[in-house]
């Protein structure tokens, strides 16, 4: 019985020590897992906050790259953000205003035709002008109209807005906020008016602006500039020559009457108080000084090269704004991209033109251009054509190989007859054939899948192809005063995407 006793407790002595033996390994095991997962988790907050530190530093690089990109976009070019292309529903919305223009202006020569007829057989006798003030063809209104590309772009003035002026000769680019721009010094211009071109004038305007001669004295222009180029954040462009700036009116206007000048009026527009107000670009996001002369938007359509208003200087008609030999001179600066040989009184097209190969835009209105050659294929990369007021009796085929022209103006013109080629040009968007010879248009005219505009006011048209209806981009339709004209095809009635049809 003791042996047994002594066997239990030798068996009982070795189970106590397995299990003290098996508790401690239990707790060993539980301590290492711990320290294990402590290690672990401390390893993953180091690689997070090594990722955070080198996503903030990525970020701050990014950051440097991007202040870089600003810095080279302020270099002697116009930055994109100041100078800007428009969209295909703006281009819609302009060839609306620039139709509207067009017959303004010719309700306004028929008028004074009609003024000076009575001149003339003396039924005028006895008129007087109710208010010297007002400027030869305008009237004084109360209300201030708004007219405008159509565009209304925001512009944050206290906030991101920016004024960026280019001096010349590739010199860097100065941007103004608009608390620098004040503090170039702020004037105030009472009895100051506005002269639209459409002949409506606004009179004693109040207004609250700097200066043009205060940023021209702080930037310090290359002392041979000659014209001056607005930008606006609309897109819109416009020129003014030197003269019409120096020892003149003109300012950087941002209030009227006490206050802050609305968004439909611009925000902030150049104020030139002699000169149309076309000649002012509003929402005015940019200045260049130049040495050439580049025409702007409504220059290009045929608006007179300087606008004053005394004048009356609407439109350029046949006026003169050059000789052959300063067109040579163009051509041979001609920085082979735009070319305006508008009014030098060329005969013909200069065979060095055709030459330029990589020109996009080409005027020529306003000449005594009678043949358009064929060479005219040669320029194949030109995207807007304007041969306004030449005595041209007819296009050549060579027009169909144009394939980017996308803006066509052949107004006031003699052709008779358009080439079945024209139907050749895809990308063309508006086609202008006003004040013409025209008995017909060409079936082919039905192919241009992009035209968004098609005027042909006063011709002679006696019908109009069925193959127009085809044209199911079209948006602006216009054929008045064509007296042979009876009937137009019911087919019309297909072009679903149509706002105006006169």
């Amino acid at each position: 019985m003791a042996s047994d006793l002594t066997v239990w407790n030798g068996y009982g002595g070795v189970v106590a020590t397995l299990f003290a033996g098996a508790v401690v390994g239990v707790v060993f095991y539980l301590f290492v897992g711990i320290q294990r997962r402590r290690q672990i988790a401390n390893r993953s907050i180091t690689q997070a906050a090594a990722t955070s530190t080198h996503s903030k530093a990525q970020t701050e690089n990014e950051k440097e790259k991007e202040k870089e990109k600003e810095v080279e976009t302020t270099g002697a070019s116009v930055s994109s953000t100041t100078k800007r292309a428009h969209s295909e529903q703006e281009l819609e919305k302009i060839a609306k205003v620039v139709r509207a223009r067009e017959a303004t202006y010719a309700a306004l020569k028929r008028k004074k035709e009609r003024l000076l007829e009575a001149e003339s057989d003396g039924s005028s006798a006895g008129s007087t002008i109710t208010n010297p003030r007002v400027p030869p063809g305008q009237r004084a209104v109360k209300r201030w109209p708004v007219l405008d590309l159509g565009i209304n772009p925001d512009v944050d003035l206290c906030g991101s807005w920016r004024l960026e002026v280019l001096p010349g000769h590739n010199r860097p680019s100065v941007k103004y906020s608009f608390d620098q721009l004040k503090a170039l010094g702020v004037q105030e211009y009472a009895h100051c008016d506005l002269h639209c071109v459409t002949a409506w004038s606004v009179l004693d305007m109040h207004w609250k602006g700097v200066p043009l001669s205060a940023v021209i004295d702080a930037v310090q222009p290359s002392p041979d500039w000659r014209f001056l180029i607005q930008f606006g954040a609309d897109g819109y462009e416009v020129n003014v020559a030197r003269e019409q700036l120096e020892g003149k009116v003109a300012f950087i206007g941002f209030e009227y009457n006490g206050e802050p000048l609305s968004q439909e009026h611009g925000v902030i527009r150049i104020m030139i108080p002699h000169l149309y107000g076309w000649k002012g670009a509003k929402y005015l996001a940019g200045l260049e000084f130049t040495h050439e002369d580049r025409p702007g938007f409504w220059e290009q359509r045929g608006s007179h090269p300087r606008g004053l208003v005394s004048a009356e200087e609407r439109w350029a008609d046949a006026v003169a704004t050059g000789t052959p030999e300063e067109a040579m001179k163009r051509v041979a600066d001609c920085d082979g991209v735009e070319l305006d040989l508008t009014g030098c009184q060329l005969d013909q097209v200069p065979p060095e033109v055709f030459q330029l190969t990589r020109l996009r835009r080409l005027a020529l209105g306003n000449n005594n251009i009678s043949v358009l050659p064929d060479d005219i294929r040669k320029l194949r990369r030109l995207e807007y054509l304007n041969v306004n007021r030449n005595p041209l009796t007819h296009l050549p085929a060579a027009i169909g190989e144009l394939s980017q022209l996308s803006e066509f103006f052949a107004v006031d013109c003699h052709l008779e007859s358009l080439p079945q080629e024209i139907g050749q040009l895809g990308n063309l968007g508006a086609l202008w054939l006003d004040s013409n010879r025209l008995a017909s248009l060409p079936t082919e005219v039905g192919q241009l899948d992009s035209l968004l505009t098609l005027t042909m006011d006063k011709n002679c048209l006696t019908s109009i192809p069925v193959s127009v209806s085809r044209l199911s981009r079209l948006r602006n339709l216009n054929m008045r005063l064509n007296k042979p004209l009876k009937e137009l095809p019911n087919e019309l009635c297909l072009l679903h995407n149509l706002d105006h049809l006169s």
